[in-house]
């Protein structure tokens, strides 16, 4: 597994994969800072030792100018955590590297990614396939859109999730390529 000490990285959607790929996280040796609204959940993070946070932009905070990774499932409500006013973006410092891992729509990709911009911030794209068991292996399958710099920059933390790590392109490269495979 890749190291990341001295890294801090947020991690904010800890769903079924989420929970594991944080652990994976701090287990690589990353300050490690995560946030989620189920108190099951917040309990089972809590008791493995990652810091929790109340908000979205507690994390923001936590982490300026490092890595938070966004894993937000197709129910969930992404635009609250990223734009409202706990949320993300509005509490973002520049130098910041946002790593969306979810399966968000190409157009909100771009949308998030011009908003993280903005800020000074960075935005890539890597959405996971795989399951519970391949996440808590660091097996999942991942095409990142960003630039060369960010991608080299997302790389570590990548590699502590996945085996199969691609970069597809620009920003929505990543996305646009899941859409592909699922076709």
């Amino acid at each position: 597994m890749e190291t990341l000490r001295g890294t801090t990285v947020g991690f904010i959607g800890l769903g079924a994969m989420g929970k594991h790929m944080v652990k994976r996280i701090q287990a690589a040796g990353a300050i490690t800072y995560a946030y989620h609204g189920l108190p099951a959940i917040r309990y089972e993070i809590a008791r493995a030792g990652i810091s929790l946070c109340a908000s979205p932009a507690e994390i923001a905070g936590k982490t300026a100018g490092e890595i938070i990774i966004v894993m937000f499932g197709p129910d969930d409500d992404m635009d609250a955590a990223i734009q409202s006013n706990a949320g993300l973006l509005d509490n973002l410092a520049a130098g910041t590297l946002i790593i969306d891992m979810g399966k968000t729509p190409v157009t909100d990709t771009k949308r998030y990614a011009e908003l993280a911009k903005r800020k000074g911030a960075a935005w890539v794209d890597a959405p996971a396939e795989g399951n519970e068991t391949a996440a808590s292996h660091g097996e999942l399958e991942i095409a990142a859109g960003g630039s060369a710099e960010d991608y080299a920059r997302a790389l570590p933390v990548l590699k502590c999730l996945g085996s199969e790590i691609t970069h597809a392109g620009e920003v929505g490269a990543g996305q646009s390529r899941l859409l592909a495979l699922q076709n």
